[in-house]
């Protein structure tokens, strides 16, 4: 890693990965502007690490309501879970499923732009941490940090489980 906190490493079958802002920007050609209005973000750019990809793929598929497409990077019997702060406890879990079905129905804007993620990797499994942000109908809604865990299957990496947090608004700051 270097000295920046950026970078990648590889030993025995770990890796662990960091992009910053900076280099977000660069990737999808933006220099140094990364501040601005909602754009669709990611890192999952060419070259990206597939585990990266998968993610990306879910957030372009919830912004053309694409519940086929998000299917196709999920374990539809997953489960994502929400947990909002101050905590009060964890709510019943959504499966995945369910969430990509109702992507393919009519319904709002969806935009969710991710930054800096820290993937994590031994053999078939991986974290993605990262911090987002969510807009709806182009405003604004929330931001927070979600947790996906993968699974690499024969055709690829797939997103078997979410756990995001639901910040105050002004507990983080929009990306």
């Amino acid at each position: 890693m270097s000295a920046t906190g950026a970078g990648s490493g590889s030993t025995r079958g770990r890796r662990v990965r960091t992009v910053t802002a900076l280099e977000v920007g660069i990737r999808l050609g933006w220099g140094g502007a990364i501040l601005g209005a909602p754009t669709a973000i990611g890192v999952a750019g060419p070259g990206a690490p597939p585990e990266e990809e998968a993610v990306q793929t879910l957030f372009d598929a919830m912004e053309v309501r694409g519940g086929r497409a998000a299917a196709t990077v999920m374990e539809l019997r997953g489960h994502f879970f929400r947990v909002s702060l101050p905590f009060q406890g964890l709510p019943d879990p959504t499966p995945l499923g369910s969430f990509a079905e109702s992507l393919d129905q009519p319904g709002p804007h969806l935009l969710e732009r991710m930054a800096n993620p820290t993937v994590l990797i031994h053999e078939r499994i991986a974290v993605a941490w990262t911090p987002y942000d969510f807009h709806i109908d182009g405003e604004f809604s929330h931001c927070g940090v979600n947790a996906f865990t993968l699974v690499r299957t024969d055709e690829g990496w797939i997103i078997n489980g979410i756990t995001y947090t639901v910040d105050c608004p002004d507990s983080l700051p929009a990306l």
